[in-house]
């Protein structure tokens, strides 16, 4: 349809010279909102048209491969009401997935929708890595399925998989052809495909039971302790306040890593016996990571039990930008002009400069701030919010200070809560972040201190009662927030070398990164790490908890640079 009659079409019935005069009513907002489509369109090529129209072909439920120009599209979403001024979450969705996030933040749409089937997006996933040498080979293999005047020089990726939907030789219950035919091209994608399968339950067809969706695993690689507590489910329970601190009734399954070793038990259970209180309430008699399945999260035997980790095809972030991400470190150190009053913190500008060290070494742009309030905590937060992540892989924010229960404290001793740290950078507030990971690690309390040492101090408020706070981390898909300290507990730093958490954290990902660790082993070792230190008098503990709604593994990739030394 040419452009010039979609306008004709749309405007048929408004007169040009009173559209100023429109600033009010649903007349007015639809006449806008076409606008919007319109200056989308404008910035479409064929290609995006093209990938636009294979993605809607599920909802439309027609063949769309005569459709030449986005007008069109978008006028069929419209006509079946799945576009509209009111809900123009759709158009950001496709935007999402083309990759079109500066249209979004200019046209300022709304957080995208999921109507785009995960099948769809699979395959378009796939035909994005398709070279046009690939493309020549499947044609070539697709000979004996496909009329040979389908495979012609002028048939793209998309317009092949149509072809093949159309001669029952592709759909989302029937992958095998497809599967077959790129595992001899590319194995590597022939893998995107298998992972689909299993996740989705397709495989299910060839051994006749109920296909039935797998409850998906965010667990460590590390082999865990089985002793005393072998895993009956793929899922890893915080405790009670845990969850509730962190997730809230949110949609998506935020899941936790805790006490994940048996060092960790035993030096929980000795804390819980002495005089010292606090984590002791939160213990529970029984391994945290025996999984407790419920009607509510867990209504079938899992049946990815019988394999092998190992032999589970787990997704990893890509990891391919020249620069890794942003890294902001928030060090609190002089707390003279709290009100609270709180302690100086000695020692953290150790952790600071390790931090920014390391993770430059790691390919972060990282920065440094230096005694910061609680506005301007908020401030650097939005400020990061608003750069440009397209390029990056990751972001990394680490915050060095005071704390309570959910919150930390900037050096004016207004508290900010945890959520308002990760909820800046939700898919839907960050669209340039969106299904990459962001990584907060957070050195403080999370209990008022009941006693201190001359040498070991705690990240704590010693004047001010611990809350549970009920808000929650909505939107948070692919967030890891790594704590220093369980609930109800105190965090530990040494006045010269600075805290048991951080320097851990620095030393193993120094270690481990090399040997391609991913992000969750190195941090379950960091636990087993902090488990055994203590004070010069063995009687302060401490075990930090990374709690997380990562989707896949989080690799980073080897630096070229030597390691940089760690200040003493």
């Amino acid at each position: 349809m040419d452009l010039t009659v979609f306008v004709n079409r749309i405007y048929s019935k408004a007169n040009f010279n009173q559209l100023s005069n429109v600033k009010t009513g649903l007349h007015g907002q639809m006449m806008e909102f076409q606008f919007v489509l319109l200056g989308v369109e404008q910035a479409l090529d064929t290609k995006d048209v093209e990938a636009l129209a294979f993605l809607c072909s599920d909802l439309l439920r027609r063949d769309l491969r005569g459709v030449t120009a986005a007008c069109e599209l978008f006028s069929m979403l419209q006509k079946e009401d799945l576009l509209s001024a009111e809900d123009p979450s759709l158009l950001t969705e496709l935007l999402t997935i083309c990759g079109h996030i500066k249209l979004i933040r200019e046209h300022r749409l709304p957080p995208a929708s999921s109507n785009v089937t995960s099948y769809r997006k699979m395959l378009f996933e796939l035909s994005e890595e398709i070279t046009q040498e690939d493309l020549k080979s499947i044609k070539f293999l697709l000979q004996k399925n496909l009329p040979r005047s389908r495979l012609d020089e002028t048939t793209t990726m998309f317009k092949l998989l149509l072809e093949m939907e159309k001669a029952d030789e592709l759909s989302h219950s029937n992958l095998e052809t497809l599967e077959k035919v790129v595992g001899k091209i590319n194995p590597k994608l022939k893998s995107k495909i298998s992972h689909y399968m299993k996740t989705q339950g397709t495989h299910s067809q060839e051994t006749g039971e109920s296909r039935t969706e797998s409850v998906k695993l965010s667990m460590p690689e590390q082999s865990l302790p089985t002793e005393q507590s072998p895993l009956v489910s793929h899922i890893s329970h915080t405790p009670a306040v845990m969850q509730e601190l962190i997730c809230g009734p949110v949609e998506t399954e935020f899941r936790s890593l805790s006490f994940s070793l048996s060092q960790a038990s035993s030096c929980c259970n000795r804390q819980s016996n002495s005089n010292d209180g606090g984590p002791a309430e939160t213990l529970s008699s029984t391994n945290p990571l025996r999984a407790e399945a419920s009607d509510s999260t867990v209504d079938h035997k899992p049946e990815a039990l019988d394999t092998p980790l190992d032999d589970q095809a787990l997704g990893v972030y890509e990891m391919k930008g020249e620069k890794r991400g942003f890294c902001l470190i928030i060090n609190n150190y002089d707390f003279s002009n709290s009100q609270p009053s709180l302690n100086i913190r000695e020692g953290t500008h150790k952790d600071a400069k390790n931090l920014e060290d390391v993770f430059r070494w790691l390919g972060f742009e990282t920065s440094v701030e230096h005694d910061c309030s609680h506005e301007k905590i908020l401030s650097l937060l939005q400020s990061l919010r608003d750069k440009d992540h397209t390029l990056m892989d990751v972001l990394v924010c680490c915050v060095l200070s005071h704390g309570q229960l959910g919150a930390v404290y900037g050096v004016d001793g207004r508290v900010v809560p945890l959520k308002d740290l990760t909820e800046p950078f939700s898919g839907s507030r960050c669209p340039t972040l969106r299904d990459k990971p962001k990584l907060f690690f957070v050195q403080a309390c999370q209990d008022k201190p009941r006693q201190t040492c001359a040498s070991v101090q705690a990240d704590g408020d010693v004047d001010s009662d611990a809350r549970v706070p009920k808000d929650s981390l909505h939107d948070a898909a692919d967030i890891l927030l790594g704590m220093s300290s369980v609930p109800y507990s105190l965090s530990y730093r040494d006045g010269k070398q600075g805290t048991w958490y951080i320097q851990s954290l620095c030393r193993n990902l120094l270690q481990l990164v090399p040997r391609e660790a991913d992000l969750l082993s190195i941090l379950t070792e960091v636990n087993n790490d902090v488990s055994k230190m203590s004070d010069q008098t063995g009687t302060k503990r401490q075990i930090p908890q990374p709690a997380f709604s990562l989707r896949k593994k989080v690799v980073f990739p080897v630096p070229k640079a030597p390691a940089p030394s760690l200040s003493k």
